[in-house]
């Protein structure tokens, strides 16, 4: 390998990490809100993102590179999604478990702006449970509507298990949206920048996600504070 996470070819990009299958896992640039497809130990689609409005508007993709373990998608305004945004899709190696962090940044040059997106994960699963923090002890929650407005994260299945987390300094950009389907499918979206977005101004947020063996708490807290202790990126 070259060092590289990822591959491109016109529009789609490869996961080509071995610590996630090697090329195994790929995602449409064009159309981001179906999310990477064939991740190994997925069943479903993953950190796809798109325009939180009512016609679900897709990102149009301006251009795209791979730099190390980033791939990164930047998406022009259109008239129903007036903002700049680039999108990074950041593979962690080291320590284990691997992830995978979805960084989204939007700046405008408009005037009373509110930038939304929103990110998808639907996953083959029965069951989806936001996880709270209480105490500085994190846990998977019961009630899934109920305990969502103050979820740092979501899991899904019973191992393997889903898991993503929102970074505890933009909780104010990230509010968790779960649900069960039919047919054994549930999802995991995050809305983001809900909040009015000053002209000129860079908001960003981050998500990271993993696959792990099961749902213990301690590793799902582990997670959760060596991706909370993160220094911001350098990037995005």
């Amino acid at each position: 390998m070259d060092g590289k996470s990822w591959r491109i070819e016109q529009s789609v990009a490869t996961l080509v990490d071995p610590a996630w299958g090697g090329g195994a896992a790929t995602i449409d640039l064009a159309n981001p809100s179906r999310g990477l497809v064939g991740v190994p130990g997925v069943s479903g689609a993953v950190l796809g993102i798109q325009a939180a409005s009512a016609s679900a508007t897709e990102l149009r993709l301006a251009d795209a590179y791979v730099r190390g373990a980033d791939l990164v998608a930047r998406f022009t305004p259109s008239t129903n999604f007036p903002f700049g945004t680039e999108v990074y899709w950041r593979v962690g190696r080291r320590p284990e478990p691997p992830t995978i962090e979805l960084i989204a940044s939007v700046q405008t040059d408009l005037l009373d702006t509110h930038p939304k997106l929103m990110t998808r994960s639907v996953v083959g699963s029965s069951s989806v449970s936001p996880i709270v923090e209480q105490d500085g002890v994190i846990d998977a929650a019961s009630e899934l509507d109920q305990d969502m407005p103050k979820a740092v994260g979501c899991l899904a299945g019973a191992g393997p298990v889903w898991v993503e987390f929102a970074h505890p300094s933009d909780r104010r950009e990230a509010l968790l949206e779960a649900a069960r389907h039919p047919g054994d499918t549930v999802s995991i979206g995050w809305r983001l920048f809900s909040a009015f977005l000053e002209k000129g101004v860079i908001r960003r947020a981050r998500i990271t996600a993993a696959l792990l063996s099961s749902a213990d708490p301690t590793t799902v807290g582990a997670l959760y504070r060596r991706f909370a202790t993160q220094a911001p990126p350098l990037t995005a």
